[in-house]
């Protein structure tokens, strides 16, 4: 998966159209994204470390409930 469809996926799981997010979603979808990351991160570089700052933002991939309604 691209970094790009990856990011697109991840965004899609806590959408403001989303009346829940269900976390399994989110975390798969995070988990996708991070890969997709550490994988450009892998190829291209990243002297300027704006790849880590994404994937270190991500944290563990998982969402709490309080912060969102999960299913």
């Amino acid at each position: 998966m691209t970094t790009d469809a990856a990011l697109l996926a991840y965004e899609a799981t806590f959408s403001s159209d989303l009346d829940f997010v269900i976390s399994a979603d989110f975390e798969a979808a995070c988990t996708a994204y991070r890969d997709a990351l550490n994988a450009q991160r892998a190829y291209c570089g990243d002297t300027g470390g704006a790849l880590l700052a994404k994937i270190d933002a991500l944290g563990n991939c998982q969402i709490s409930c309080v912060q969102s309604h999960c299913k």
